[in-house]
């Protein structure tokens, strides 16, 4: 060993003893005799550096680390891997048709990406009625629900607890079952899990039966109500047209005149045959009286045929002006025919609209006959052989990351106060 290196080994245990890197700045106990390693070293010889201090073997960030991701995965790796309980899950697909289809292909290139179809709306009814509370309550009725999703069996974490609530059921029940619409195809692909296969097929199979009875109760009440409001038309047509020939009925019982406008025609064609007469005799008057005497008997006689004609004339031309039906109450002709256009235009309006109704009550039945919507399953469900949740690898990995993430963040924030505090 040589001189220089027992020295340094020498100055090295002389400062552990010390407790200091610095051990000049320490004072010497009174009377002790101190050795001052500057004696020791030789002339040239560069001074020995202090040693430093060494770091705790464990530092923060490895602490946290092992705190928030390793412990955390670590426990999701013991639940996924050992006592997370198999899920078995049943799926099948419809869609709902019309018989209609003829004319809901005709239209579907203007109606695609409005999704306003009556198909298109059951649809979507469909998929919220899978999801919601009432189908809960409906599968409840046939299906032990409840019992078969808190089985004493199953994991603590995800079986359901034996006393929960309506909602809390409901709540269980939109993670079990997964449920999409396709708009471009119209199809709905349901995906229901249960912790036995058994018993995601019996589920499956009584929300399948359900969702077709929902649909064929759609487009019955569809159906009926179109009809229904085309016979409430035609109700209402039958009772304006029974009015209008009513108040019809009273116009000829009060003025005893079947059809004035016929009526004053008649009257009319009798004054011009009057007046054509008239003209006729008094014609012949003319030419007769050229050649006789006034006093001869063919001009007396036809000077008193144009006087009976003339007074003829006269009540005609009354029989035309008045109503002769009821002498104590008069009425003009024109307003017996404005009255009694007045009436027979209702009328008329009346029984045109009331076939109108008609047809379209035929047509509104035979539409809904056409566009009976029916549930078209083509993808039944069936008795699942492997467990399809949990993914158990894709979970660890999961929880790995999320710790990571959160270890991250953790820790900048961490560093980012001691940096404004230090």
């Amino acid at each position: 060993m040589s001189p220089a290196t027992l020295r340094n080994g020498l100055t090295a245990a002389l400062n552990r003893l010390r407790g200091g890197d610095a051990p000049q700045q320490r004072a010497a106990a009174p009377g002790a005799s101190v050795i001052r390693p500057e004696r020791f070293q030789g002339a040239g010889e560069p001074a020995p550096q202090p040693r430093k201090i060494a770091k705790p073997k464990y530092s923060f960030a490895r602490m946290s680390a092992i705190v928030m991701i390793l412990i955390p995965t670590l426990l999701g790796a013991l639940y996924y891997g050992l006592i997370a309980s198999d899920q078995y899950s049943a799926n099948f697909q419809l869609a709902v048709r019309s018989n209609d289809r003829p004319l809901m292909e005709a239209m579907a290139p203007a109606m695609a990406g409005l999704n306003s179809s009556p198909v298109a709306s059951d649809s979507y009814i469909l998929v919220e009625y899978l999801r919601s509370r009432q189908l809960v309550e409906d599968i409840a009725k046939t299906v032990d629900l409840r019992g078969m999703y808190s089985r004493s069996d199953h994991d603590f974490v995800s079986r359901l607890s034996s006393n929960a609530s309506i909602e809390d059921l409901v709540d269980y029940w939109k993670k079990k079952i997964d449920v999409r619409f396709e708009s471009q195809s119209g199809i709905v692909t349901a995906s229901i899990r249960g912790f036995r296969p058994d018993d995601a097929l019996i589920i499956s199979q009584s929300a399948l039966k359900l969702s077709e009875g929902l649909v064929n109760q759609l487009s019955k009440k569809a159906r009926e109500e179109a009809v229904s409001a085309a016979e409430d038309d035609v109700r209402r047509m039958e009772i304006r047209l029974a009015t209008s020939i009513a108040m019809l009925k009273k116009f000829r019982d009060r003025t005893g005149v079947i059809d004035p406008a016929k009526g004053a025609g008649a009257g009319l064609q009798v004054l011009g045959k009057l007046q054509e007469e008239l003209v006729r005799l008094r014609t012949q008057l003319s030419i007769l009286s050229k050649n006789m005497q006034p006093t001869a008997p063919p001009i007396i006689n036809l000077k008193q045929r144009i006087a009976a004609t003339e007074e003829q004339v006269t009540n005609a031309r009354s029989e035309v002006g008045r109503n002769a039906a009821d002498a104590q109450t008069p009425e003009l002709t024109s307003q017996l025919l404005s009255e009694f256009e007045s009436l027979e235009l209702e009328r008329q309006f009346a029984e045109k609209a009331y076939t109108a109704t008609l047809t379209s009550l035929e047509r509104a039945r035979s539409d809904a006959i056409r566009n009976q919507r029916y549930l078209s399953v083509f993808v039944e469900p069936h008795m699942p052989q492997e467990s399809s949740h949990p993914k158990r690898i894709i979970m660890i990995l999961t929880v790995l990351g999320f710790a990571f993430l959160a270890w991250a963040v953790f820790l900048l924030v961490y560093l980012t106060v001691k940096e404004h505090i230090t």
